[in-house]
């Protein structure tokens, strides 16, 4: 049986491959089987080589079910290069791959024949051996493949004419101008240069004139292969002026070292007038990275009125493709929601008005889209921070690429390669309502990862304890007040502390609070860790610098950090002092100084959850040379030390108290 693969094979380099599926007998041919590759004129040497290669499929969609050994027998027929007619040779050959399921084993995958300097090889496939496997063919897993790699080099043309472009008109694409040329067959290149150099319209006219000022300054130069001849200059300018630009050819000789050839003369872009810039009425910065054969890709960045990047488009001169970025702030100016970038089907850099839209019958999504969505996402307000933010519109931009009905697409590579995010393929940063900058919760993309779906990450922000400092460090820690604590809820639920000091340095860091579903909790075993269970610690909210004078009112305000659901413990004592008077008949009556006091306990984070206050206050009389204290919150008798339990879930509470003069 005889296979051929003349789509492939007629190429005189690259690779054909076939698989050893039942085709003992098959013949594989590399190399150009009708015409031969003998080029006389020019060229200077010429490397070949010849990679045929067996290999076992590892991509293959088939089980292997046990190990096995294959040995191929080929009969190569090879003619040489660089004679005319071609010399010919037949050699025997064979190749053997292995294969081992077992744990830890090693086994060969591949195996090589290299030939050298062969312009034309048919390769025969004799017999398969294989052993080892039980009940099953590994034929399928076997691949047999010729890789043709061809290296050659030419004499640089001495003809003035063979070496002078013939240029056609430049075309205007928007966001670049198409240069196109050719070259004479006997030039002999194997790269062309082209350079080019924007010039503004204010300059000189003496400037334009000069062909040596032209390219002196900030002109840019590429190398390009032999075989482009157009390439797209990106007009990626901020003011008026004409684009300047001129070829030559090249030669790269086997030592790395290159000849060139005489500049062709300037061209003009446009042939008439002027370019007018890329979108001067909005505020952009562009950057382009060039690589290897021209290739290059620019990313644009588009500002505000603040200067705050509002979208970024990026573009490769190899697909063509433009992706589109936004970036949504909220009425502080913090960034609020990164949107995915998102492939456009035009295909220009440009700013894109309007590109992401939102689902908001009646406001966002009207075809004359006016509206700030800045005044939807910043969600700092009571009312709003435990809001859910909008989904993306999917008849535009963003929601409508990862979407079922994205138009680039089957509907098989949809389901494939492009997840359907039913508008949220954004992630959302929110910030604590003050003015630190500090991230308060953060989402991911995803509808299930949105904040408030149970899979966001919270940040969570207080003071240590002195009592914890201690059992960590010692009396060497220093201060409490000199140190934070911050916790960290991530999107599986897990907690985790970190201490850091004034310079912002992590000193101590730890996992807490309960394990999370589908994780093994850490070993706690009390004979092991006898103050790791059951442990309560004592934290002193009111201290000096901590409980302020405001107006009538002694004030502290603190933060205490829960990992996990707890039972707490809140005791206030005061001895209130006492007035003493004497009555109209001289008898001394004494009372209690008049005091309101409240404690107040609420959720720092989102939660629907009302504060819990404590209301008491103490106007009594009062046996002189004693005071009698507080009632309220269920206490009818007097009390000088408040003791009540609360239940507090995990995350931040902000704990008020309040002592007030009536």
């Amino acid at each position: 049986m005889a296979l051929y693969l003349p789509a492939v094979a007629q190429f005189e380099e690259g690779k054909v491959a076939v698989s050893l599926n039942h085709i003992e007998g098959a013949t594989m041919i590399a190399g150009a089987m009708d015409s031969i590759m003998y080029i006389p004129g020019g060229e200077v040497s010429r490397k070949i080589k010849n990679i045929i290669t067996l290999k076992i499929n590892e991509q293959s969609n088939i089980f292997s079910q046990s190990g096995f050994s294959a040995v191929v027998y080929l009969k190569i027929e090879s003619w040489a290069s660089k004679a005319f007619p071609l010399s010919s040779q037949t050699q025997y050959k064979s190749l053997a791959v292995n294969y081992s399921n077992a744990v830890g084993a090693r086994y060969d995958v591949r195996a090589y024949i290299l030939l050298d300097q062969a312009e034309k090889v048919k390769i025969t496939v004799d017999t398969v051996t294989i052993t080892g496997n039980t009940g099953w063919d590994p034929k399928p897993l076997l691949q047999l493949e010729n890789e043709m790699r061809v290296t050659r080099y030419y004499t640089l043309s001495n003809s003035m004419a063979a070496l002078t472009p013939a240029f056609n008109a430049a075309v205007n694409n928007i966001d670049a101008a198409t240069v196109s040329w050719a070259w004479d067959a006997a030039a002999n290149n194997n790269m062309s240069q082209l350079e080019w150099a924007w010039l503004s319209g204010e300059l000189p006219p003496g400037y334009y004139a000069n062909s040596t000022l032209l390219f002196q300054n900030n002109s840019t130069r590429v190398d390009l292969d032999a075989g482009q001849n157009n390439y797209k200059i990106p007009l990626l300018f901020g003011d008026t002026g004409r684009l300047y630009y001129r070829l030559r050819a090249a030669l790269r000789k086997n030592d790395g070292s290159i000849l060139t050839g005489p500049w062709s003369s300037p061209q003009v872009f446009p042939a008439a007038g002027f370019f007018n810039g890329h979108q001067d009425s909005v505020n952009w910065q562009s950057s382009t990275s060039f690589a290897e054969n021209g290739k290059f890709k620019t990313v644009i960045q588009y500002f505000d009125g603040t200067l705050r990047t509002r979208q970024t488009v990026t573009k490769d001169n190899s697909t063509g493709n433009t992706l589109v970025a936004e970036t949504i702030y909220d009425l502080q100016g913090r960034p609020n929601l990164q949107i995915l970038p998102t492939p456009t089907l035009n295909g220009i850099i440009k700013y894109y008005r309007d590109f992401n839209r939102f689902d908001m019958p009646g406001q966002l999504n009207s075809p004359s889209n006016t509206e700030d969505p800045a005044k939807y996402f910043d969600l700092s307000l009571d009312v709003l921070k435990c809001a859910a933010a909008p989904k993306l519109d999917t008849a535009f931009g963003n929601g409508r690429y990862y979407s079922a009905g994205n138009p680039w697409l089957t509907a098989e590579e949809k389901s494939k390669y492009i997840p359907n995010a039913k508008g949220y393929a954004y992630t959302e940063t929110r910030f604590m309502d003050d003015a630190t900058q500090r991230v308060s919760r953060q989402g991911g993309v995803g509808e299930a990862f949105q904040i408030n779906n149970g899979h966001d990450t919270k940040y969570f922000y207080g003071k240590p304890a002195q009592a914890e400092l201690d059992a960590l460090f010692g009396t060497e820690a220093g201060d409490a007040t000199h140190y934070s604590k911050n916790m960290v809820q991530d999107a599986n639920g897990q907690m985790s502390v970190s201490y850091t000091d004034m310079h912002g340095r992590a000193v101590a860091t730890a996992l807490a609070g309960d394990s999370t579903l589908n994780l093994q909790a850490i070993y706690t075993n009390a004979a092991y860790y006898p103050s790791n269970k059951n442990v309560s610690i004592t934290s002193q909210l009111l201290t000096p610098s901590s409980n302020l004078i405001t107006g009538t009112s002694i004030e502290s305000v603190s933060t205490i950090l829960v990992p996990a659901t707890s039972i707490d413990t809140f005791t206030y004592k005061l001895d209130p002092a006492t007035l003493s008077m004497l009555s109209c008949n001289k008898q001394p009556i004494c009372f209690d100084c008049k005091y309101d006091l409240e404690i107040s306990i609420r959720p720092e984070d989102c939660s629907n959850m009302a504060p819990i206050i404590k209301k008491y206050n103490n106007l009594q009389i009062a046996p002189c040379g004693t005071s009698m204290g507080f009632t309220g919150e269920g206490i009818t008798t007097p009390v000088k030390q408040i003791s009540f339990i609360q239940t507090l879930s995990a995350g931040a509470w902000v704990v008020r108290k309040t002592l007030a003069l009536n």
